[in-house]
């Protein structure tokens, strides 16, 4: 049975998907088979409500200009919120800056990418969001759907993670960026007009 359930033609067997339900039709055929009484009111299945963030839009705009969604930036579903941030200032963290208080900030990453440990320590620090710059945005996968959730609500909302292109750090980190990009500036805060 496992080998079965593990084939590919189960499509991975996510909840609410086809693979799922072609999973869920063969257990039952197999509980049918060993006589097995369905327990929930002469059904084997218990339906319940499942709620998936899709993106449909993204907008970022810097000091007035517009950006493309896809090819200047780009994000994970799963790290945005339903919301628009308005943004006075963002700030660049230098490398290995554990002790700057960041809670609340939007903060901009430039550089060698953090590990995902370091990426874990820097939400527990709550940020209001993260700009990573990162080179080749439009080359990169766009994730238009999200997990699965059973309550329409989350109990935690992520911090919103935002992939960057050079073009934009640019424009925010002025003329450091080649600082930053180096990882050779100090932290340091600067005054944009940011909305995303």
């Amino acid at each position: 049975h496992l080998f079965i359930l593990a084939d590919p033609s189960m499509e991975g067997r996510e909840t609410g998907t086809e693979g799922q339900r072609k999973a869920a039709e063969y257990i039952k055929q197999q509980f049918t088979k060993l006589g097995l009484t369905p327990g929930n009111n002469g059904s084997y299945e218990q339906i319940y409500q499942l709620y998936r963030d899709t993106l449909k839009d993204a907008k970022l705009t810097v000091n007035g200009k517009n950006y493309e969604f896809g090819k200047d930036f780009a994000a994970s579903i799963n790290n945005l919120t339903n919301s628009t941030m308005y943004v006075g200032e963002v700030t660049y963290l230098a490398k290995g800056d554990t002790t700057t208080d960041i809670k609340g900030k939007t903060i901009i990453l430039a550089g060698k990418q953090p590990s995902q440990t370091e990426i874990f320590k820097l939400y527990q620090r709550q940020p209001a969001a993260v700009l990573f710059v990162q080179q080749g945005i439009d080359k990169q996968a766009i994730q238009r759907s999200g997990r699965m959730y059973f309550s329409l609500y989350r109990s935690r909302q992520p911090v919103p993670s935002v992939r960057v292109s050079e073009e934009i750090g640019k424009v925010l980190l002025q003329e450091d960026f080649d600082k930053a990009k180096d990882q050779s500036l100090a932290t340091k805060t600067y005054t944009t007009e940011l909305i995303l």
